[in-house]
């Protein structure tokens, strides 16, 4: 468990006194501060731990960590069933899943991004777990400041949820500016046109009208690469549906070019979905992170030379679909 008084902008503070006695993981905190969270503890379903968990708990169990959906409350050591979808009482915590609470106190979310995870950690935190009390207060955690949306194809808007922007800029997988952002006090407004597809960081200054922080975001665009490979799939899909016919030569480089697209896509989506796992709820940049930004970007940068002669070795050929 870490935690910070100013936004992890100079302090950051560590109490792992005896890592393998969870009662070793409480923070002393003090009454009217606000404390920046970036890590929080669940327990592994197991049929030695005696908690009732109710409604809005979340477990890690067969490599998933699992939101209870239902009302009332199941005991993993009076022999309570593991989770598992096919109960219809546990959800995974899986990006781009369902989940819909009963009574709806959140949600419902459809698609489910790593800020919706964020967000039903915290709720978690605050109601169906027990407290953290200590003399002078309870330890209660914000949702994460920021939501980013995909508005359409390289249109980008991120909003604020609290506090207010004061600038914002774009900048490349190494972490140079490219340009300078429109922002309003709540959003701010990534344009990609000019770009195309890549991996991306904004860089957000915002204020709670006391402190001034840095967050930075990434953001990583595939819109050129997605419309390629469909518009590929179907050329080929109609020039040559049946492989027993004879297909035109003119096939080849779409067909190389279609599968190629497909493997890189997936690997890049894999390498995605790492770093939103690992950073979830974190706006700042370490080396580490940097070094995986950097990979996905590289990445792109290769399935974009792909991508843009999409299939056609000359200008004689079209991608047309006439059937």
């Amino acid at each position: 468990m870490t935690w910070s008084l100013d936004a992890f902008s100079s302090d950051f503070n560590v109490d792992m006194t005896n890592p393998s006695d969870v009662s070793d993981w409480n923070i002393p905190v003090t009454n009217g501060y606000t404390y920046d969270v970036k890590g929080f503890w669940f327990y592994v379903w197991d049929t030695s731990v005696n908690i009732n968990f109710g409604q809005y708990s979340v477990v890690w169990y067969n490599g998933y960590f699992w939101t209870k959906i239902t009302a009332g409350t199941v005991n993993p050591s009076t022999g309570s069933p593991a989770p598992d979808t096919s109960l219809l009482t546990w959800v995974p915590l899986k990006p781009g899943g369902n989940i819909t609470f009963a009574g709806g106190a959140i949600g419902p979310y459809v698609s489910l991004t790593e800020e919706d995870i964020y967000e039903i950690c915290t709720y978690s935190i605050e109601t169906a777990s027990e407290p953290i009390n200590t003399a002078s207060g309870m330890i209660e955690i914000d949702c994460p400041p920021f939501t980013v949306t995909k508005d359409e194809c390289h249109q980008w808007t991120i909003s604020i949820t609290a506090n207010s922007i004061s600038s914002a800029s774009l900048l490349d997988y190494s972490m140079d500016e490219i340009v300078e952002l429109t922002t309003s006090t709540t959003s701010v407004s990534v344009n990609l046109d000019d770009y195309g597809d890549g991996a991306y960081i904004v860089k957000v200054i915002y204020t709670d009208n006391v402190d001034t922080f840095t967050a930075y975001i990434p953001i990583f665009d595939l819109c050129d690469a997605y419309d390629c490979y469909i518009n590929l799939f179907k050329y080929n899909l109609c020039k040559c549906s049946d492989p027993c016919d004879d297909c035109d030569e003119d096939l080849t480089s779409r067909k190389y070019d279609e599968e190629s697209i497909r493997i890189l896509i997936d690997q890049i989506k894999q390498m995605i979905y790492l770093d939103k796992y690992q950073y979830i709820g974190i706006y700042s940049i370490d080396t580490t992170r940097n070094d995986m930004i950097e990979d996905i970007g590289s990445m792109i940068d290769k399935l974009k030379i792909i991508t843009d002669r999409c299939g056609l070795c000359d200008e004689t050929m079209t991608n047309e679909i006439d059937c």
